[in-house]
């Protein structure tokens, strides 16, 4: 009985032991295992952080070369710009430009989004001369055909100042299947005007023109072939801008004041750029 009780005894000892040793053989793998997850994450962040650096440091390149790139274009486009203000303190052009004829309009434009402006704008025509000019609010641009000027005359409570640059656009001419004549007159200003349509990628619309001598026709006919049409007294259409918006247009002569003297003189204006 003693044996059998010794045996059991042992057999317990043994079954105890072989508990523990696998309880500690269990957290021996666990701790293992663990840590060969641990390494395997270490590791994969590691490469992953190699990769966003490598990644990172790509786009910071590019991005700087794009800043370099758009600097060396920023530089460009300034002394571009600087140049052509010191062109415009030296711009030759007539001491004084003397108009008698002026056309007083009133011009309309409403936009995509229904929002409606509206223009008073002046006219100045010397029909013996080789220039125009178009007032708007406070400031008066002459177009100068002879010198290829064009020069801004500014007045406000400040003072009287101009700038001028060379222009190298000329009169635009519209191809003769792009204007349609349009049947009958009008009778605007007490001058009788014939209709044209015209259609170009920039102007869709109507024009009604005098051919009267009173009108600087060889220098004010900007919209129409200038020996054909003569100069607009109304115009009526769509304009088409570069970046795709279009806006309603319309321009009317309200008066026409013949035998007038109106006298811009250089000598009255301070150079913008000195």
């Amino acid at each position: 009985m003693k044996k059998i009780v010794l045996l059991l005894i042992g057999l317990s000892v043994s079954v105890f032991a072989a508990n523990a040793q696998g309880k500690l053989l269990n957290k021996a793998l666990n701790a293992a295992g663990q840590g060969v997850t641990n390494a395997i994450t270490k590791k994969v962040e590691s490469v992953a952080e190699k990769q966003m650096e490598v990644y990172l440091n790509k786009k910071l390149s590019a991005y700087e070369q794009h800043l370099t790139e758009e600097n060396k274009k920023y530089q460009a486009a300034m002394g571009a710009w600087q140049d052509s203000l010191i062109a415009m303190t030296s711009v030759p052009f007539e001491d004084e430009y003397v108009f008698n004829t002026l056309v007083n309009s009133e011009v309309v434009m409403v936009n995509e989004q229904g929002e409606k402006e509206t223009l008073a704008c002046t006219y100045y025509m010397n029909k013996d001369a080789e220039y125009f000019g178009y007032g708007v609010e406070n400031m008066i641009t002459v177009m100068d055909y002879k010198n290829n000027v064009m020069v801004c005359f500014s007045s406000d409570e400040k003072g009287k100042v101009y700038f001028a640059y060379k222009n190298a656009a000329t009169q635009t001419v519209v191809a003769d299947d792009a204007v349609e004549k349009l049947s009958g007159s009008k009778t605007i200003c007490g001058y009788s005007c014939s209709g044209y349509k015209t259609i170009n990628p920039m102007y869709n619309g109507t024009c009604w023109a005098s051919t009267s001598d009173d009108f600087a026709m060889n220098y004010t006919n900007l919209y129409l072939p200038k020996t054909s049409y003569g100069f607009p007294l109304y115009m009526e259409g769509t304009v088409y801008g570069d970046n795709g918006q279009k806006l309603d247009y319309t321009a009317e002569a309200k008066s026409v004041k013949k035998n007038e003297k109106f006298t811009i003189r250089k000598a009255d204006y301070k150079n913008m750029f000195e």
